[in-house]
């Protein structure tokens, strides 16, 4: 019993020490932080005008933003769709050389209009904002039901 209960304290001291975060203690550990470059990140969309239903393939390519070659230093890279109503997904990419890709469906549910397509690691959230990627796309939805309500209204007037 005795052995259970240190080996479980031993546990929870283990995770306990493995949670905590670094701390920035003196100049040089501020020299060590800043000396490591920043990131900048790339999406590489398979369309910019989109429809519900398609699918959507995308490359994610991560540089370096000293040397301008793939960097290794983040293992994953984040996608989002982002509208005016908030995000309609967001995807976490395994990164391999700094490359990855995958794919997403536009959703029926999604109301036409402008997007941003915005491609970041976790790495890059440390820095400035404007090396975040952003990318505007379309969204056309034919099975909206107030825009085939507009669309018929408009046919009507004409017929007039």
């Amino acid at each position: 019993m005795i052995k259970q209960r240190v080996i479980f304290l031993f546990i929870i001291m283990t995770f306990q020490t493995m949670s905590s975060q670094y701390i920035l203690k003196n100049t040089e550990d501020v020299k060590w932080y800043n000396s490591i470059p920043q990131e900048n990140a790339i999406v590489i969309p398979s369309l910019s005008l989109m429809m519900p239903g398609e699918v959507v393939y995308y490359n994610f390519h991560c540089f370096n933003s000293d040397t301008r070659q793939y960097s290794n230093n983040s293992k994953i890279g984040y996608v989002e769709l982002v509208g005016q109503h908030g995000t309609v997904f967001k995807h976490r990419i395994k990164l391999v050389g700094g490359v990855g890709g995958s794919d997403f469906v536009i959703p029926t549910s999604v109301e036409s209009g402008n997007y941003k397509l915005i491609g970041y690691t976790q790495w890059m959230k440390n820095g400035l904002d404007d090396h975040f990627f952003q990318r505007d796309l379309v969204i056309i939805n034919p099975y909206e039901i107030n825009a085939n309500i507009d669309a018929i209204g408009s046919m009507e007037n004409n017929f007039d």
